[in-house]
C-alpha cells in the first residue's frame, strides 16, 4: 500500500521520518517543565554536545574514520554552524524585540522558504497541486501559532527573526544540491551536531557556569536523556531523507511538529485543543497529504521525486 505521505518506494522511511516527527513533538511537550528549570539554550547545547560526541565515538569504534573532511565542512560544519549560530541566535535576538507570536510564526516558515529556494535554483519544480498543499499545510501552521495569541506590531525584531528560517530553508537546499557521499552519513551527523554545540557554546553558558549544574536537575535529566536519544537520529534521518525525498518533501515534515505537539500535550497533559486549533492541524496533516500523493503519483517509474522530468 502506498504511504500516504510520500514514495511507496521507501514505506519504511518514510515511517521513519514520521516517527521522528512525533518524537521532537514529545520532546517538546516534556522540556516544558525543563526549561523552567534551565535556560531552553543550555538545554539545547548540552544535547547537541553530547549526541555529536556520542556518534562521533561510534564512527571511530566502527573504523571508519571520526576526522572530518575538507568536504565534511561545507557538507556539515558550515551548515551546523549557519543554523544553530545565525539561526538561534535571530530567534532569541528577536524575542526581546517584538512578541514571540511574530517570532513562532516567521520561524515556521523554514520549509516555505525551502520550497522558494528550490524553485528559484530549479532544483525542484512540483506541480502546482502540492505546492497548493504545501501553502495549505503551512496555513495549518500558523494558524496553530495565532490561536495562542495575536500579532504584534511589527518592527525590527521581525525582519532580524527572519534569519532563522532563512538559514534553515538555506540548509536544506544547499544539502540537497552537494549530495553528500551516503557513506559519510553518521560522521556528517556528528560532526553537524558538534558544530550546532559549538555555536551554542556561548549564549548556554552566559548566564553563568553555575547553570551547566541545572542540567542535572531531576526534572531535567529525563528530558536530556530524551533529547540526546533523539539527537543520536534526527540529523541522520533528515540527511537521508532529502538525499531520497528531496528538500522540499523533508522540510515540510517540520510542519507536523506544532501539530503533533499539540495533540500529545492533550493526550499526556491535558492541555485543551481549542475548535480553531484543531482546524488548524487538520489543514497540516490535509495539506501534507494533498503534497505527498502528488509526489507518489509523480515519482513513479522516475528516480527521485521534485525533478524537472516529474513534471507534465
Amino acid at each position: 500500500m502506498a504511504n500516504p505521505f510520500g514514495l511507496a518506494r521507501f514505506p519504511a522511511f518514510i515511517v521513519a521520518l514520521l516517527g521522528l516527527q512525533v518524537a521532537l513533538a514529545c520532546f517538546a511537550v516534556f522540556a516544558k517543565e525543563a526549561i523552567e528549570v534551565v535556560p531552553p539554550l543550555t538545554l539545547e547545547g548540552a544535547r547537541r554536545l553530547s549526541a555529536g560526541l556520542l556518534l562521533l565515538a561510534f564512527v571511530g569504534l566502527t573504523g571508519r574514520g571520526w576526522r572530518p573532511t575538507r568536504r565534511d565542512l561545507a557538507d556539515a560544519v558550515l551548515p551546523g554552524l549557519l543554523g544553530f549560530g545565525l539561526g538561534r541566535a535571530c530567534v532569541m535576538t528577536a524575542l526581546s524585540m517584538t512578541s514571540a507570536t511574530n517570532v513562532a510564526v516567521i520561524d515556521s516558515s523554514a520549509p516555505a522558504v525551502a520550497l522558494v529556494l528550490a524553485l528559484l535554483l530549479r532544483l525542484e519544480r512540483p506541480r502546482a497541486l502540492a505546492i497548493g498543499g504545501s501553502l495549505v499545510a503551512f496555513g495549518g501552521v500558523l494558524g496553530l501559532v495565532l490561536a495562542g495569541g495575536g500579532l504584534g506590531v511589527p518592527n525590527v525584531g521581525d525582519v532580524l527573526a527572519l534569519g532563522s528560517p532563512l538559514a534553515w530553508g538555506a540548509i536544506y537546499v544547499w544539502m540537497a544540491r552537494r549530495a553528500p557521499d551516503p557513506s559519510t552519513l553518521l560522521r556528517r551527523t556528528a560532526w553537524f551536531s558538534l558544530a550546532g554545540a559549538a555555536a551554542l557554546a556561548g549564549p548556554a553558558v552566559l548566564p553563568g557556569p553555575e547553570v551547566l549544574g541545572l542540567l542535572l536537575d531531576s526534572r531535567v535529566v529525563g528530558v536530556l536523556v530524551l533529547g540526546i536519544g533523539i539527537g543520536l537520529f534526527e540529523n541522520a534521518l533528515t540527511f537521508r531523507g532529502i538525499a531520497v525525498l528531496g528538500a522540499v518533501a523533508t522540510a515540510e515534515l517540520e510542519y507536523l511538529v506544532p501539530a503533533l505537539t499539540a495533540g500529545i500535550g492533550l493526550v499526556i497533559l491535558g492541555t485543551p485543543v481549542l475548535p480553531p486549533q484543531a482546524l488548524a492541524m487538520a489543514a497540516v496533516v490535509g495539506g501534507l497529504l494533498v503534497a505527498g500523493r502528488v509526489r507518489h503519483r509523480d515519482s513513479v517509474g522516475h528516480p527521485l521525486p521534485g525533478q524537472p522530468c516529474c513534471v507534465t
